[in-house]
């Protein structure tokens, strides 16, 4: 519902005048983590009226768990600009936790990537909203330890890709 809602949105968005035609960077957080407590942070960069990239920096703790992540988009708007789009991409994470309890140490680290369609809009005076839905192909590699015993696990997987984020553009 609230992607339809979403969407109908953004095509009126794009068939109202540019405005904003200055702005060239968004920053944007997804505010569904941070009830983890998990701060994600994106910054887009416009390449071309079509053409974008981002980076994504996060990290925070949940359940004792430290995680983080950091990786790339590549953005192309198949209908309007870098202001008002209907956008397809691919996004490329690398992640990682790690977690000390009752003398078990444990660490995970892996990649997860694959293609997404989505949508941005950009109002006059900058707020920005960013919604992405794919598909992830994931590889994650999981170790734990504790004194001189130690176990490793690996598994690849396909995961719903969700970004909802908020921001700014200037």
């Amino acid at each position: 519902m609230i992607t339809v809602l979403f969407l109908t949105s953004l095509s009126t968005a794009l068939a109202d005048e540019e405005v904003g035609d200055d702005f060239s960077t968004s920053i944007t957080i997804s505010p569904f983590l941070l009830a983890e407590p998990v701060l994600e942070l994106t910054g887009e960069r416009k390449l071309s009226e079509r053409v974008s990239t981002a980076l994504i920096a996060g990290g925070g703790q949940s359940g004792g768990v430290a995680l983080w992540e950091l990786g790339c988009q590549g953005r192309v708007a198949l209908l309007g600009d870098f202001h008002k789009a209907l956008q397809a991409g691919v996004e490329v994470l690398y992640i990682g936790s790690v977690t000390d309890h009752s003398g078990i140490r444990a660490v995970g680290t892996g990649f997860a990537g694959g293609p997404f369609i989505g949508g941005k809009w950009v109002a006059d005076v900058g707020f920005t909203a960013d919604l992405q839905i794919g598909v992830a192909g994931t590889y994650i590699t999981a170790s734990a330890s504790s004194g001189s015993t130690s176990a490793q696990q690996s598994e690849a997987d396909l995961t719903p890709l969700l970004n909802i984020n908020l921001g700014w553009s200037f």
